[in-house]
């Protein structure tokens, strides 16, 4: 086992101590984990945890999954959910609630307003790119900075105050491994992979923040979500031009589909917020970031053009100084 590991079990077997994930989720695990699972036992066991069946009835009532008619019976969620989404749901909400418990205020917000954004764009990526994995991109999405929850559980007080001198992405990872020798994304990582999420959610919760050029889909279409939960949060985001720079490149989304996108996140963000419970402290700003992303693309463009008549101007010039004298 690597330093790095060793290091991050250690805090682990800390946090164990400090705090275990709720016994709910614990035992509706043990009882999907068998393929013919007993509805009603689960079903049961969900209403012994009145938060988690709210979140779960306001996820199946959302517009990810568009109901015919309204879910009020925690039965009927789970049946519409299935086993592989029921697992990722009840594990996702299941470990930010038990790591977001007392909370710093300001580290919880971020937390949901990024959250909910990340898991929103990587499942609209997901649908987009055509992959088969929508519900794994948004539940890698929810949890991909729970090792910040993690962290400011474990450490307190001296972790906030690392996390609020840094802008979160790389400078926050790299205090972090100046600090304490690995970083929040390896730490969420772990976590997952120790309760059992599925091996595509761990790996875009690892790479999130470094995705490599060949990397899983499921890793880039999580990136994108980060990059956009930053660009939308953050007044005068230096993550604008990567927001667009990335998804163009890597998820084929030109400005049109840019601005079409960031229009739904703030409904999607809006109408998650209310079906989860929470409330955030502020609205997103999308039209902000789509008068940003439309001054990029004009001034791409422009410096394109510019480009172009220059190298004109420079061809123009060269053929007519190596010309051929005239014959005499």
């Amino acid at each position: 086992m690597s330093v790095t590991l060793s290091a991050i079990d250690r805090m682990i077997g800390q946090i164990d101590r400090l705090h275990s994930v709720p016994a709910v989720a614990q035992k509706i695990l043990g009882l999907i984990r068998e393929p013919d699972f007993n509805l009603a036992e689960v079903a049961a066991c969900l209403e012994h945890d009145p938060a988690l069946s709210a979140r779960v009835l306001g996820l199946v009532n959302s517009s990810r999954y568009s109901p015919a008619s309204r879910v009020t019976s925690i039965r009927q969620a789970a049946a519409l959910l299935g086993q592989r989404t029921l697992k990722l749901v009840t594990l996702s909400f299941s470990l930010i609630d038990a790591f977001s418990r007392g909370a710093h205020r300001q580290l919880f917000q971020d937390y949901w307003k990024r959250a909910l954004t990340t898991a929103t764009v990587a499942q609209r990526l997901a649908v987009r790119t055509k992959q088969s994995c929508r519900d794994e991109a948004y539940s890698a999405g929810l949890v991909a900075d729970l090792g910040i929850l993690a962290l400011a559980h474990a450490l307190g007080e001296h972790y906030v105050q690392l996390y609020s001198q840094f802008v979160h992405g790389p400078e926050l990872v790299a205090a972090e491994v100046g600090a304490i020798g690995f970083d929040h994304a390896e730490l969420g990582a772990r976590l997952l992979e120790r309760w059992g999420l599925p091996a595509q959610v761990i790996s875009a919760v690892a790479g999130h923040h470094r995705p490599a050029a060949d990397c899983d889909p499921m890793i880039t279409v999580v990136h994108a979500g980060w990059l956009m939960s930053e660009a939308l949060w953050t007044p005068n985001s230096p993550h604008v031009s990567a927001a667009r720079d990335f998804l163009n490149e890597r998820c084929g989304v030109g400005l049109d589909d840019f601005i079409e996108l960031a229009l739904a996140c703030r409904n999607d963000i809006n109408e998650s917020a209310d079906a989860f419970g929470i409330s955030l402290s502020e609205q997103v700003n999308s039209e902000q970031l789509i008068d940003e992303a439309r001054r990029l693309s004009f001034a791409a463009a422009f410096d394109a053009t510019s480009e172009l008549d220059s190298l004109a101007d420079v061809a123009a010039t060269t053929s007519s100084t190596t010309s051929l004298p005239d014959a005499v």
